[in-house]
């Protein structure tokens, strides 16, 4: 469903639309249903900050790192939407290669802010192969040694939170749990309009459209064991 599809799935949710015509298009709309269109918005955006590390939300930048350079704004790295790099974990860690040799992919170590900025940003050192990556405090990714090749950079990150401003904006999560924007707005509207039993039936479809999303397309907690000695 598009941004129009899901309001207009609100109001009639709402009981309101027995007193108006369903919106046609959020371009000059009337104030209640402009407050429906701001409730699916602020719904979406809730969504998309939830602590779950979305799927969706996660892309990967595939770029050339210039030879001699350290630091790497997002933009450079073809990563418009940038919101924060991906975190190093037991299954995922940036990598490079030569694009003449591309099989010798390597992992990149990461490597907190203050020891990479000893070994690589102040004085000088060698170029070489980077081994290393880390952080700036302007977001910038950093790299360390400077390149010696025109080297490819292979790195995940999380997006800006998407907003839905034109009728025809779909949310960029699956389409099979668009419905649960649908729910999430009626929470709000039914709280404004004081309908107790439209906010419980919101709640209760919610709640159960959240779980399965999170199964889906949330980050699941791994443990992992180790042998006592």
């Amino acid at each position: 469903m598009d941004f129009l599809e899901i309001t207009q799935r609100v109001k009639r949710e709402s009981g309101r639309s027995s007193s108006g015509a369903s919106p046609a298009t959020i371009v000059g709309a009337s104030q209640p249903d402009l407050d429906i269109f701001n409730a699916v918005n602020d719904a979406w955006r809730d969504v998309q900050l939830m602590p779950r590390k979305w799927r969706w939300m996660w892309l990967q930048a595939l770029a050339t790192v210039g030879v001699d350079n350290t630091t790497y704004t997002a933009a450079s790295l073809g990563a418009p939407t940038w919101a924060r790099w991906k975190t190093e974990s037991v299954d995922y860690r940036p990598s490079m290669f030569d694009p003449a040799n591309a099989q010798t992919e390597w992992d990149l170590r990461f490597v907190d802010y203050d020891t990479f900025a000893r070994a690589f940003l102040k004085g000088s050192h060698a170029a070489g192969a980077s081994q290393y990556w880390s952080i700036a405090n302007d977001g910038s990714f950093l790299i360390g040694p400077k390149p010696n090749l025109a080297y490819t950079l292979r790195a995940d990150y999380y997006v800006k939170p998407q907003e839905l401003t034109a009728d025809d904006h779909i949310p960029a999560m699956p389409d099979q749990f668009h419905i649960l924007l649908v729910w999430k707005a009626l929470e709000s509207v039914a709280i404004s309009d004081n309908a107790p039993e439209k906010l419980a039936k919101a709640q209760n479809m919610a709640g159960a459209i959240l779980d399965a999303l999170i199964l889906d397309q949330g980050e699941q907690l791994r443990f992992t064991a180790y042998p006592l000695r």
